[in-house]
């Protein structure tokens, strides 16, 4: 007599929805993109307040202030050689640790000098997040979806232009600067430990694991150029409305706002599109020129002013993330030192757009200079889209 065992079919994991699993990355991302790049702009309303405490310049605060940007782009092209080998989620988590500690000691800046340093270290302790979540994203998401999840990331990057901004300016309005980095620094403490706890463990290495090399074709070339002039005119025509007297200043806040949406807006928009990364950011590249050049004769009224800068957040919006998903297309395994690249490039150019428009005669003299550059970046997204399609279509 045989007994029969019935065996319970084995149990399957059941599927997660695509878009439950990519929530919480951008949910943290996103948020610590805006923290990351908002210190780059929250020295521009904090420049009356910090000139007059250390007896210098509006001119001479803003300069000091701006190395952090030079220190940001070292910092991401240092760090973008070292995610492929210390992994993305541990470069942000240590990354984010050293920025809070550097973040808090621009407090103790007390002259030009002490702020050149420190703001400089601050910078290159930031730029491990941006090469890092780059390099996340391209190894972690389903190519389907890396358009929405690159866009939310450099949206987050782009609206700190808008907010951070408006963040300084309230501080300022209230209590001493110092306490808008204080709060900075806390705030990074909260997101290296959402890092730490939402994000994916980086994949063991072996010994016999080495970094990609990158490759540098002419398209990248090109694409590189381009991200170099992408805020170049966004920086300059924020810098303006800030130093030039131009503009009514209870009106800033409102015009700063004003872009923000445009940030929310294009997730969707390039969700939706049709168009090749590249023809993305060229296009989106000629808006910004165009829209720049008008700026530098745009006063008022106040909601033209605001139309307009809300049509050049757009479209820088467009064109950040399109040109960092070609990028990482391009890189290939290389990824990580490719996104790192990319961010030196369009943080080198932010980076020197502040200085330069405060060093040059007037406000639309800096603003069309600024266009023309932009141009020229638009020009080089294009050759770079042509030589995409010479190489797909031969």
């Amino acid at each position: 007599m045989t007994t029969a065992t019935l065996h319970r079919p084995a149990r399957t994991a059941r599927a997660v929805p695509a878009a439950t699993r990519l929530l919480p990355t951008i949910l943290v991302l996103a948020p610590t993109a805006l923290l990351a790049t908002g210190q780059l702009y929250l020295g521009i309303p904090l420049v009356p307040a910090v000139a007059a405490d250390w007896q210098a310049t509006p001119a001479a605060a803003l300069s000091a202030l701006t190395t952090f940007g030079l220190g940001y782009a070292t910092g991401v092209l240092v760090f973008g050689l070292l995610v492929d080998r210390l992994g993305a989620r541990r470069v942000m988590t240590y990354g984010l640790l050293a920025a809070a500690l550097a973040t808090a000691a621009v407090t103790f800046a007390g002259d030009l000098t002490g702020a050149y340093v420190l703001r400089g270290v601050q910078g290159f302790a930031v730029g491990a997040f941006p090469p890092a979540a780059f390099a996340y994203i391209g190894a972690t998401v389903p190519m389907a979806r890396k358009g929405l999840v690159f866009s939310c990331l450099t949206g987050g990057f782009l609206a700190a232009g808008g907010l951070a901004q408006l963040a300084g300016q309230g501080v300022v309005a209230v209590t001493d600067w110092r306490t808008a980095f204080l709060g900075g620094a806390a705030l990074m403490l909260a997101a290296a430990v959402a890092v730490r706890l939402v994000l994916r463990p980086d994949p063991v290495r072996t010994k016999d694991s080495a970094p990609a090399r990158l490759k540098v074709t002419g398209r990248l070339t090109g694409l590189y150029a381009a991200a170099f002039t992408l805020l170049v005119g966004f920086v300059t025509v924020y810098t303006g409305l800030q130093l030039s007297g131009d503009v009514d200043p209870g009106s800033l806040p409102w015009l700063r706002l004003s872009a923000v949406p445009a940030v929310v807006v294009v997730p969707f928009l390039i969700g939706r599109s049709r168009m090749t990364p590249t023809r993305r950011a060229a296009i989106g590249l000629a808006v910004v020129a165009v829209v720049t050049a008008i700026l530098a004769f745009v006063t008022a009224p106040t909601v033209v002013l605001a139309a307009l800068l809300f049509v050049l957040t757009l479209a820088v919006a467009t064109s950040a993330p399109s040109l960092a998903e070609a990028v990482g297309t391009e890189s290939g395994p290389a990824r990580a030192f490719g996104a790192g690249i990319f961010n030196a490039c369009l943080l080198t150019g932010a980076s020197v757009a502040g200085p330069v428009a405060s060093t040059l005669d007037g406000r639309t003299t800096s603003i069309l200079v600024a266009a023309a550059v932009t141009a020229l970046g638009a020009s080089a997204a294009f050759s770079a889209h042509r030589n995409h399609i010479r190489r797909e279509h031969p």
